[in-house]
């Protein structure tokens, strides 16, 4: 095998599910401008991914900005955590991985991520180590990349360690620190094949 680990990144990467999929078109925009987008994100996403806000904030300050109840959001949010779809060429591939390298998660995530959806699919079971920015309190993912290598005895610059990510800034900076990356780029059938050979080029 190339790599002593394999670091896979979760949202858009194993799979491209989002938060709040059971609310129609407008509103899922809603609330992305109210959370994830500029200039919002710095106050409400960035401190959720680091641990300075829980989920309960969250809800609760979507309910005071719309007219939707907390306990709709609620119900909303835990229904798409329980429907996740994989990315399946992607997923497959950091499991049948597994026979012949050590594989991670490290993910720029919150605390649902951590309580609920780890233990609903049972990840910590299907790899070998998860780093969250939450638990972490950064949202850099060189560094988590790096906590997830030294949980596993492993050094970034005396063992081959990959990262596979969709953000291909995340790529670059962790190649710079001195791992090795992949570019993935989000599903497509077209591409289904290509990808498959790209994964067979990298054991």
């Amino acid at each position: 095998m190339k790599y002593d680990l394999i670091i896979f990144d979760f949202h858009k990467t194993l799979t491209d599910s989002v938060y709040f999929d059971q609310f129609d078109r407008e509103t899922r925009e809603l609330i992305s401008d109210l959370i994830f987008r500029p200039p919002n994100n710095k106050l409400w996403d960035t401190k959720w991914m680091t641990g300075e806000l829980a989920y309960s904030d969250i809800l609760k300050y979507l309910a005071s900005e719309t007219s939707i109840p907390y306990d709709k959001l609620e119900e909303s949010l835990f229904s798409s955590l329980e429907n996740i779809q994989w990315n399946q060429t992607i997923w497959d591939f950091s499991q049948s991985v597994r026979e012949k390298t050590r594989t991670a998660i490290a993910t720029i995530n919150t605390d649902l991520f951590r309580d609920f959806v780890v233990p609903q699919y049972r990840l910590d079971q299907k790899f070998d180590i998860i780093t969250n920015s939450y638990d972490l309190k950064s949202n850099n993912k060189t560094e988590l990349c790096i906590a997830a290598a030294s949980e596993l005895g492993l050094n970034i610059r005396q063992h081959r360690i990959l990262l596979i990510d969709d953000k291909k800034k995340n790529v670059d900076e962790f190649i710079s620190a001195g791992g090795e990356g992949f570019h993935y780029q989000s599903p497509n059938p077209k591409l289904a094949q290509t990808h498959r050979d790209l994964y067979n080029s990298l054991l």
